[in-house]
């Protein structure tokens, strides 16, 4: 879309019959149809929305990323999350009926994790900075520990600073984007976390996940984008 907007004449070539890849919707039963992968909207940036005109051309987030939350269940019957508990105080709530000092490490963590995201978030749609960049920029702030943290410790070291029950530390990791006992585990986490897309651009598009890339097709088509499908390439 930037390129043709920018004058030049684009092929997009797709080997599969449809494109979209992981963000496709498809219907998994007999009059039912949802997301095969992909199956929420986040981190999708505000000024390729507003550059594209996407919601000119049916891009809508139907409910939005404040309106669900997240389950985890134990095998002893136990849960964190769920309808209702969305904020973090609520999360905490529930921590809090286990361990009253994880309920107050918990609030420690968001904290931690919100700072984290800030130091990372400057860079989106920029050239990725060094670690000298990083280093400096939080030079002789409280965000400099935080750092330190995330480019030395790993995953685990972080959750023993803050956690002693099993079932709070298994909700906090979540799936680590990296072996969680290395160094620098934290990182990629770090970066979700810095997403810097708009709360109203986050959450369930209406008509899932294929209805953003459709969106898309749409407006580079506009643009004068060709997209073949079943085209693979040969040279």
């Amino acid at each position: 879309g930037y390129l043709a907007r920018s004058g030049l004449s684009v092929l997009m070539l797709e080997r599969l019959d449809k494109i979209g890849g992981a963000m496709t919707t498809d219907e998994f039963a007999p009059g039912f149809w949802g997301p095969m992968c992909a199956y929420v909207l986040h981190g999708f940036q505000g000024k390729v929305i507003d550059d594209l005109k996407l919601r000119q051309h049916g891009f809508e987030v139907a409910r939005r990323a404040d309106s669900y939350g997240r389950f985890h269940p134990f095998p002893d019957g136990s849960f964190f999350g769920g309808p209702g508990a969305l904020p973090d105080l609520d999360i905490a709530g529930q921590i809090r009926a286990r361990s009253e000092h994880d309920a107050r490490s918990y609030l420690a963590w968001v904290a931690f994790w919100e700072q984290a995201g800030a130091i990372i978030r400057p860079y989106f749609l920029t050239e990725p900075p060094s670690v000298a960049d990083l280093v400096e920029s939080v030079r002789g702030t409280a965000r400099e520990e935080v750092l330190e943290k995330l480019l030395t410790w790993s995953f685990l070291e972080l959750l023993d600073e803050y956690f002693d029950d099993e079932h709070v530390r298994a909700f906090v990791l979540r799936t680590p984007e990296c072996d969680a006992r290395g160094a620098g585990s934290m990182l990629g986490t770090a970066i979700r976390q810095a997403e810097a897309s708009r709360e109203e651009d986050k959450g369930v598009p209406r008509g899932s996940m294929g209805a953003v890339i459709d969106a898309i097709a749409s407006a580079v088509r506009s643009l004068g984008v060709e997209i073949r499908t079943g085209a693979p390439v040969q040279r």
